[in-house]
């Protein structure tokens, strides 16, 4: 049992100096025991210390066995002990620091870490502000104006930070020309500003009361507001009668009206076929005409389907005769069909005398369209008369 005991695998242990033995004369206290239990106690620790030196023989320094124990679990109780106490003794030694005693050094390298982020955050500022200074300020989209013109507008200027600008700002005082619509400004760092503008083009002319015209390009935006004594280029527009409008608005901001948005659906509809395009007049809200260059007059009725009844009006230009077109009256119908007529000429017998009165009658009033005032003429149709509202 003894050696089975022993022979058990131990923890691994730190090394332990074998304590010095005393050869002197001293004498140990069991031998002044009775000769009986001294010749007991020499039988039975006999074997336990001749393995115990077998067993310091495989594990080099092991504490040596005392020779007044006799129960051998109280020495593996006593070396078990002994180990734990060293262990604990060493875990102690390297322990962290208290919490308190570390915190210091901590707090202190966070606050370096910080104040090193911060130079070079203030560097990096620094460096940008000197190496993003304006140079070049280019345009792009510009036609009839010139790049000088549009940087003098936008207010914009070299030698400066690139994001110093107020790019807001610069659109906005751009588009206080009518003419000129600035889509974006942007900085391309690290040296410039690029300016993208489009040119506003003068397409209708709506005639107003007192010879004053309305002109606004093909979106409704209205370029200028005033007299004008040559439109030539332009669609006059009639039948908005004293309806105002202001530069830099769309006359179709207000949309209780009716007329502004049936002339815009027209110009959508027509879209690069304009140059195709006379007159339009929109007096009878309910019996809309175009003029043709070709001379023909077109009746679109009502203000219904508009996109649709364009279609129709070009299909019947595109299949009529060009030489039977000037002064041929096209009807527009909503299945997509066109009826083809010609006003009934006056008879041309030469008139007695005594009928010359009768010369000052009205025309008739199927006439050639083409017989509608001059858009240079201060009077307007009667049909101008009409009410502005549908």
């Amino acid at each position: 049992l003894i050696e089975e005991a022993f022979n058990e695998e131990l923890p691994e242990e730190p090394e332990i100096k074998e304590p010095v033995k005393d050869e002197g004369p001293a004498e140990d206290p069991v031998e002044e025991a009775s000769a009986p239990e001294e010749a007991n106690a020499e039988t039975k620790d006999e074997p336990i210390k001749r393995i115990a030196k077998r067993r310091r023989g495989r594990k080099e320094k092991k504490p040596a066995l005392p020779d007044n124990v006799t129960d051998i679990r109280d020495v593996r109780r006593a070396h078990n002990i002994e180990i734990k106490k060293k262990k604990k003794t060493f875990v102690l030694n390297k322990a962290p620091r208290p919490e308190d005693e570390a915190e210091p050094p901590k707090r202190r390298t966070a606050a370096f870490i910080l104040l090193a982020l911060l130079l070079i955050a203030a560097g990096a500022l620094v460096a940008l502000y000197f190496a993003a200074q304006t140079e070049i300020i280019t345009v792009e989209g510009n036609e009839r104006f010139s790049e000088t013109e549009i940087i003098n507008l936008s207010g914009l200027y070299t030698g400066r930070n690139l994001y110093l600008y107020d790019l807001g700002e610069a659109k906005r005082a751009i588009e206080r020309d009518p003419y000129i619509e600035c889509r974006a400004i942007r900085r391309v760092f690290p040296h410039e500003l690029h300016i993208e503008i489009a040119e506003r083009h003068e397409l209708l002319a709506i005639a107003s009361s007192g010879g004053i015209y309305t002109v606004t390009d093909a979106q409704g935006f209205v370029l200028d507001v005033g007299k004008r004594a040559d439109i030539t280029g332009l669609i006059p527009v009639y039948g908005f009668g004293s309806m105002g409008f202001t530069t830099g608005t769309s006359i179709i901001s207000d949309r209780t009206k009716l007329r502004p948005w049936t002339l815009m659906q027209i110009v959508s509809a027509v879209g690069e076929r304009a140059e195709r395009i006379a007159s339009i007049d929109l007096s009878n809200s309910a019996s809309i005409k175009i003029v043709t260059k070709e001379g023909a007059a077109v009746m679109l009725g009502d203000s219904v389907m508009i996109p649709e009844k364009i279609e129709y009006m070009f299909n019947a230009l595109r299949k009529a005769d060009a030489a039977s077109l000037p002064g041929a009256v096209i009807y527009i119908n909503s299945n997509g069909t066109a009826d083809l007529a010609y006003p009934t000429p006056e008879a041309t017998v030469a008139p007695d005398e005594t009928d010359a009165p009768e010369e000052t009658d009205e025309p008739d009033e199927t006439g050639d369209p083409a017989d509608m005032q001059a858009p240079g003429e201060t009077a307007e149709p009667d049909d101008t008369e009409v009410s502005d509202e549908p």
